[in-house]
């Protein structure tokens, strides 16, 4: 695996992919506010909730991307010390750094969230507004993290040099 040139397609994708995600998410949530709302109120969803999962997702991923990417700079044997140094590994290690701050920063932006306990049917637009960012955010870090998880798949692919016998 390369790292994407820039002006390729598939490059442009894995740049930009979980910001335009994150980026739609947010027109949609306001684009649709008030669909949404009456969702909500109508199938009796728990907007506490939605911020619990988003929260409980965020902290356990980040813990995880982090071990990962502790993993990776600590290891100095083995086919990672050989691409270390590549282009390839400096934009992995790029986007694992960039979901692991994101995912950081979703935590602490949700802790406000879990504690206003604010239900659909009592909020007002503001709050919306701080509700669909942080959604949004999720989609962002989500997304960031699937591209981790793609590269990282990608690079474990490549064979080792030498095979021990079965």
């Amino acid at each position: 695996m390369a790292w994407p040139k820039r002006r390729s397609l598939s490059g442009a994708i894995e740049r930009w992919m979980p910001l335009v995600c994150a980026v739609s998410t947010l027109g949609f949530c306001a684009l649709f506010q008030e669909k949404i709302m009456v969702f909500f109120i109508d199938k009796n969803l728990s907007l506490p909730q939605l911020y619990t999962a988003i929260f409980g997702w965020a902290s356990v991923v980040t813990g995880f991307q982090f071990g990962v990417y502790g993993l990776i700079l600590s290891k100095t044997d083995g086919f990672i010390s050989d691409v270390k140094h590549t282009e390839s590994m400096k934009g992995f290690l790029n986007y694992t750094a960039r979901a692991v701050k994101l995912g950081f920063g979703l935590t602490i932006f949700g802790m406000p969230l879990l504690v206003l306990n604010t239900d659909m049917k009592d909020m007002k637009t503001q709050l919306y507004i701080v509700g669909s960012i942080y959604v949004s955010l999720f989609v962002y870090s989500f997304a960031s993290t699937v591209r981790v998880a793609w590269i990282f798949a990608k690079l474990v692919r490549v064979p080792n040099r030498t095979r021990l016998p079965a």
